[in-house]
């Protein structure tokens, strides 16, 4: 405890003032003075002394008066009565009426140092009991008014005490549980070996939290985070501080979210579907190639690593890739022979058309710029941005190497499919000029090793 004691010295000879502040001054204290009682009374208004040492005859305002002031305005003021004018009644007298102790003068200065030494041990001991008071009375005002279930356990499970909340949340009362073990009271029996499972944890971690259910006393379940701390003392667990909160709601509000995000899904992928049939009923001869893309750029995309949203935006873009197809007239997608660089140009405008049509829709993942880009290629050569190495995202590059490979693979109006060794031998050929080489890797281990097929897929 940081703690600096004021001292008031109260008398009406200033050499005995003098002599007194010197004393104090030389054990470590900075007493105030005070040349009569009407001016202790004066000083004692505005500040809080720890100890005073009185002069019991003064002319203006006499000791016992100051006295009786002091217990109106500071009762937890101490006084040391000093005086040459005593018997052993006026010392008696001055102890009844709250002085704490009573010194006559002369005295020496080592007993004045052990009267003073004492008191303020005293006044220490008072000030550290208030305080100890004080955090105990906020400690049970944290303890009783939580909105968390709170239990105190001794250290062989058995409740000690309980606060309101957790009578709220499972029904008991303190005395219908305490001394009783919390596994029995609140634990279902086909959970009890993870309840101990838990406890041993704590002990052995210093705390644990984790989500579960308990049983409140009419036999219902509740679904309950739980805090768990052991107690120690002198390296030894002693008890365990354990914290419930309700979580019922939460958990209702997540399995709501939880549906309504699996309705979200389910209608976002009905859009999707029936945006890739829109342009696969005007290019017939690319029936199924969107799908097999779209399949193909998941399987990458899993092999490089990447996360379950990722994987599922770059699933999402392969299915609707050539969406921008529906504005390019259907006998140009369907001409048999060599398409003129007119009608080059005309397809090379699908990734745009689809970027304008995809671009406000709010997709959880990047589709829009997915599709935009997966015609670019790493050298720059590509279309329609004509971007080069990182600036195209790594969703684009994969779903531009599954693109490849199933449209050189397949049927064409123009051409017979050339097979999928051609097309594996192409993005080799072409690793680090067109292709991302990870994804190349990724696509070439996926057919080596039999790990995918687009009859399978």
């Amino acid at each position: 405890m940081n703690w600096s004691p004021t001292i008031l010295i109260v008398d009406d000879e200033a050499r005995m003032r003098t002599s007194l502040a010197r004393l104090l001054r030389n054990t470590g204290y900075a007493p105030d003075q005070a040349s009569g009682g009407k001016q202790a009374c004066g000083l004692i208004s505005e500040k809080s002394y720890d100890l005073l040492l009185l002069d019991l005859m003064m002319p203006d305002m006499g000791g016992l008066e100051v006295m009786e002031y002091v217990q109106s305005h500071s009762p937890k003021t101490l006084v040391i009565i000093l005086t040459g004018f005593a018997s052993a009644e006026s010392a008696v007298d001055c102890l009844k009426k709250g002085a704490y102790d009573y010194l006559k003068k002369p005295f020496e200065v080592e007993e004045l140092t052990r009267r003073v030494e004492h008191a303020l041990d005293q006044k220490r001991l008072q000030i550290e009991e208030e305080e100890l008071h004080l955090q105990r009375d906020y400690f049970q005002q944290l303890f009783e008014n939580s909105p968390d279930a709170i239990v105190l356990l001794d250290a062989e499970d058995h409740i000690l005490k309980v606060n309101r909340s957790f009578e709220k949340i499972f029904q008991y009362t303190s005395a219908e549980i305490e001394m009783h073990s919390l596994n029995e009271v609140i634990v279902p029996e086909n959970m009890r070996s993870e309840a101990d499972q838990l406890s041993q944890k704590a002990q052995s971690m210093g705390s644990v939290h984790t989500e579960s259910r308990r049983r409140r006393k009419d036999g219902n379940l509740v679904d309950v985070s739980i805090l768990g701390y052991p107690i120690q003392h002198k390296d030894r667990q002693i008890g365990v501080y354990g914290i419930y909160s309700d979580i019922t709601q939460r958990k209702r509000s997540e399995e709501q979210l939880q549906g309504t995000l699996e309705k979200l899904r389910k209608a976002m992928g009905a859009t999707i579907s029936a945006m890739a049939a829109t342009v696969e009923v005007r290019d017939p001869y690319t029936a199924g190639h969107q799908q097999r893309v779209a399949n193909l750029a998941r399987a990458i995309a899993q092999t490089i690593g990447l996360s379950d949203e990722e994987v599922d935006g770059i699933r999402m873009a392969g299915a609707i890739h050539d969406l921008g197809k529906i504005t390019v007239p259907a006998e140009i997608l369907s001409k048999p022979g060599r398409i003129t660089d007119v009608e080059f140009s005309l397809i090379k405008t699908h990734p745009l058309i689809a970027y304008d049509i995809l671009k406000e829709i709010d997709f959880p993942w990047p589709v829009a710029d997915i599709v935009y880009q997966h015609h670019e290629r790493l050298d720059g050569s590509g279309y329609p941005q004509g971007l080069s190495g990182d600036q195209i995202c790594l969703e684009a590059r994969i779903l531009s190497v599954a693109d490849s490979v199933e449209a050189i693979a397949s049927h064409r109006p123009y051409r017979p499919a050339l097979g999928l060794d051609t097309a594996l031998e192409w993005i080799t050929e072409k690793r680090d000029v067109f292709y991302d080489n990870r994804v190349v890797d990724a696509c070439l281990k996926l057919f080596q090793e039999n790990l995918f097929s687009f009859d399978s897929a």
